[in-house]
């Protein structure tokens, strides 16, 4: 039946991460950028190492990567960020990642066919968490340079579906020599590096669609703070609750967050319908109204305006209006009431699109053609290239002052 065509499509996803990746800090140890002018001559090494600790590993870079970015702050601050891609070397055929979440990761790079870093690694070894990297410009250019009067730093790693650290040099014994070189050791306090460089923090906030469409946002944009928070199978209500949860244990506000829902709503009000007088009615009796999804989703834009960011609404991935037909779309129903459920969605997720579209947020177009979905509900590899560049133009917008 269609119950169980729509089922599969949100079982297919639900591997993916959806929550926003918590941040874990860890105590620095040492940090250090060195320049003798030149991009080539620059050299970054930072270390850090907490005993005692409860982080733990969280996500698997050896998957989806990593990204690394440094800030230094002073007379001349500066800042990078540098991607830590997983994969294979082309030149000396082995893996850029190798470990696990127990033995902890080794990122190597020593060619500098992704960039500057030549080494990360970090571990939990006899109860001490430890992170220490090396970057050095003779491959590939450093933009962070001494600067000058330098007053602190930090260092933001973060795991490609999984969680970040923040290593944090705001205290502890200071040297700074002017644009050659800048140096801080054994702070005491520990911080959050999210939000640092002056970086737009985005949020892309949603459900199963969310989640696979994100990725794409924070690889082609690295000059933003992309949290991704894309939860399957989440309804408009929940979302709601989640999105202030969100708000609420983060401890940087975001500048944008772009929200997509309510298609998951569409598919529990499709389940409601009526045809015994030879015409369809849906959503009896009445489970899901689209003004009610609708409602929901102005809601949590405003909760994004009340703590200080730009919302953004996404439609549902529907051309609207679906072209009706005995055929159902030419998809091969295996139950009578296949055909009424799938004109139930359409019309359902239509309704939403057009109060959307009628109401006070900014909407970002996400109705697709039928070529970019894999199911009913979710977008094949091209979709999500398409629906991640319709979202970045979008917030890219936003993010003019």
């Amino acid at each position: 039946m269609f119950h169980h065509l729509v089922l599969a499509g949100l079982i297919a996803v639900a591997t993916f991460r959806g929550a926003l990746g918590a941040d874990q800090t860890i105590l620095g140890g040492e940090f250090a950028v060195k320049s003798s002018g030149q991009p080539d001559r620059r050299r970054v090494v930072f270390s850090a190492s907490e005993s005692g600790t409860d982080n733990v590993i969280v996500g698997n870079p050896t998957i989806g990567g990593a990204t690394l970015t440094a800030v230094v702050h002073g007379t001349t601050p500066s800042w990078q960020t540098f991607q830590l891609a997983a994969g294979v070397s082309a030149i000396t055929h082995r893996p850029f990642w190798s470990g696990d979440a127990i033995r902890g990761f080794t990122y190597l790079d020593w060619l500098g066919e992704h960039g500057p870093v030549k080494q990360l690694k970090m571990k939990i070894s006899r109860g001490a968490f430890r992170i220490d990297a090396t970057i050095d410009g003779r491959d590939a250019p450093v933009d962070l340079v001494p600067p000058t009067q330098g007053t602190d730093a930090c260092v933001l790693l973060s795991i490609a579906g999984g969680d970040s650290y923040s290593i944090k040099f705001a205290d502890g014994l200071i040297a700074s020599n002017g644009t050659t070189e800048f140096t801080i050791k054994r702070p005491t306090q520990q911080g959050t590096c999210r939000g640092i460089a002056g970086r737009p923090v985005v949020w892309l906030f949603g459900d199963s669609i969310t989640a696979l469409y994100c990725p794409l946002v924070r690889q082609a944009h690295p000059e933003w703070d992309v949290h991704c928070s894309g939860r399957p199978g989440e309804v408009t209500r929940d979302g709601m609750v989640r999105l202030e949860e969100t708000f609420s244990a983060s401890t940087v506000a975001p500048d944008v967050v772009l929200i997509e829902e309510a298609v998951n709503d569409c598919v529990v009000g499709a389940g409601s319908f009526d045809v015994s007088d030879g015409v369809l009615t849906c959503d009896l009796p009445n489970p899901f109204l689209p003004a009610g999804a609708a409602s929901n989703l102005q809601t949590m834009a405003d909760t994004a305006r009340a703590h200080g960011a730009t919302p953004l609404l996404a439609t549902p991935l529907y051309i609207c209006p679906v072209p009706s037909g005995d055929t159902c779309l030419s998809l091969p129903p295996d139950a009578p009431d296949a055909c009424p459920l799938l004109r139930c969605l359409f019309d359902d997720a239509c309704q939403v699109t057009s109060l959307l579209m009628g109401g006070p947020t900014p909407v970002v177009d996400f109705a697709l053609t039928a070529a970019f979905f894999f199911d009913l509900l979710h977008p094949n590899a091209a979709g999500r290239s398409v629906l991640a560049s319709r979202a970045a133009e979008a917030i890219a917008t936003a993010l003019v002052p």
